[in-house]
Parts: C-alpha cells; structure tokens; sequence
C-alpha cells in the first residue's frame, strides 16, 4: 500500500512531533515509535496499492493552498485507535485534492473509499492502533498543543510498509 502525502513545513513538523513526544510521555505510543518508526508529519491526499506506478508530470503544475491550520484533534471511532489533528477545512483544499485524485489515472485504481473526492477527512494522524481505553487520554493529551499553523513544503509517494519516501515535487 502507498500514501500520496503532502509534506509540512519544518516548524510544523517539528510542533507536530512535540505532540508525538507529548503522547510518548504519557506512555501513549505516537508515530514516532509505532510501525516501522519512519513515519514523518504529513497529511495524505490518497491511499492505493497503484500509486508508486502514478505519473509525476501529471501532478506537477497543482499546487496546495498555501497554508495549513491543524484545528482540533480526534478519533476516527474506536476500531482503528487512530488520533488525528484535523486539517481545516477549505474550498481550496478540496479542489486540490479533486485535481490531484483527477491527474492519477490509472494509479487511482482500488484507492482506499476514504481518500475519494467528496470523502476526505483532511487530517495528520499522530497516533495509531490505540486501545479504546487510552483514546480519551490520548486527546486530552494532543488538544493543549493546537491550533498550529503552517505551510505544505512537497508531495510525496509513500511506502507505508517501509517509510520509505519519494518526493515528487517541491513547493
């Protein structure tokens, strides 16, 4: 499985590791130790088992808004024990996303439902596979850290398996 994530700016990746570390200090595992512990801050505009075959041209001349604000924290439900610091909201954020989800083509085929136009939840997750009893304590945890702001610095592929990362384009 791939990500197509848009990278962060190094002050807010730097802001969202300390909310790892705030996490890893109340004994929460965060990104920063699970899986293959190479996780880096980022938001993911799709996931698919196709995407490391997309055509980078296609994606060069889109451009993200040209700044990000990680409003609130929350849970995707209690199965997945996934915390996240949501994205706001924008028009601009959509209509990127639709025109970049429009220029993969092929590499689009069997892209997870919850990354498809009219379905996103933006997002930077910080904590996975957590159990439903350390949910409440995991956002009382991230919520002082927000609001955070800052700006999208490239979009990149993914190996969620590995961590390992290709850039595609800078911004």
């Amino acid at each position: 499985m791939y990500g197509l994530d848009l990278r962060l700016d190094a002050v807010l990746e730097e802001r969202v590791r300390e909310v790892w570390w705030a996490l890893e200090a109340e004994g929460i595992r965060s990104l920063a130790s699970s899986g293959h512990a190479r996780h880096e801050p980022h938001m993911s505009l799709a996931v698919g088992p196709r995407l490391d075959a997309l055509d980078p041209e296609a994606l060069a001349a889109l451009r993200p808004p040209r700044s990000i604000t990680l409003v609130s924290a929350a849970t995707f439900g209690v199965d997945g024990g996934v915390v996240f610091l949501a994205v706001r909201p924008s028009p601009d954020l959509y209509e990127f996303h639709r025109a970049i989800i429009d220029a993969l083509g092929p590499a689009a085929e069997g892209l997870s439902g919850y990354y498809r136009p009219g379905r996103l939840t933006p997002h930077v997750t910080v904590a996975e596979g957590l159990p439903t009893a350390t949910l409440g304590r995991a956002l009382q945890t991230v919520v002082p850290h927000l609001p955070l702001t800052g700006s999208y610095t490239a979009l990149e592929i993914v190996d969620a398996s590995t961590g390992r990362r290709r850039r595609l384009t800078d911004y």
